[in-house]
């Protein structure tokens, strides 16, 4: 993906900064995953939040990461963040799901369809700060419910196995062919 202001990130790093200073959760790292090419200037804006923030030594910015080793950082996180403004699919969201990630994210655009509040994961208002911070703080507390949301996302992504969505257009097809 690409970090961009419509991706929200520079409102993770706001909820991040809450989280540190107020909550006192020192021990939290943000790793951010994505193109920092596309608008330089948001970027150096984040970038330079943080450090003014001193926050930036919890956080990691990977850049943009290939598609063969992308797996590593959905292998490795507690929660998965997608703090968007807009999405229409969201396949960063469904990255995440078939790797058994809780998820926090918007319910912006089509976010809602993929990600149910309390079912799969934790739905914010997009740009609310205060809001993600609590979200993730909750979410980060509780071991059960990060199960649970995994275990949600799992069974969700098995609805976008190749295979499954190849034999029901299949079908389909079939049954098209069978009335003609």
């Amino acid at each position: 993906g690409y970090i961009t202001s419509r991706k929200g990130v520079d409102v993770l790093i706001q909820a991040l900064e809450i989280l540190i200073k107020d909550k006192g959760m020192e021990d939290v790292i943000l790793h951010i995953v994505g193109n920092t090419e596309i608008d330089k200037k948001y970027f150096q804006e984040i970038q330079n939040y943080s450090q003014q923030a001193a926050i930036d030594q919890h956080i990691i910015f990977h850049g943009w990461v290939s598609n063969r080793d992308i797996e590593e950082f959905y292998l490795t996180p507690d929660i998965f963040v997608f703090p968007s403004f807009l999405e229409g699919f969201g396949m960063a969201l469904a990255q995440a799901a078939s790797f058994g990630l809780p998820i926090i994210t918007t319910d912006a655009g089509a976010i809602p369809f993929l990600i149910k509040d309390g079912i799969n994961g934790i739905l914010v208002p997009p740009g609310d700060a205060k809001r993600l911070a609590l979200a993730i703080e909750h979410l980060a507390a509780s071991p059960e419910l990060r199960a649970k949301f995994g275990l949600a996302n799992r069974k969700l992504a098995e609805q976008f196995q190749w295979e499954r969505s190849f034999s029901k257009i299949t079908a389909f097809l079939q049954k098209l062919a069978d009335r003609a």
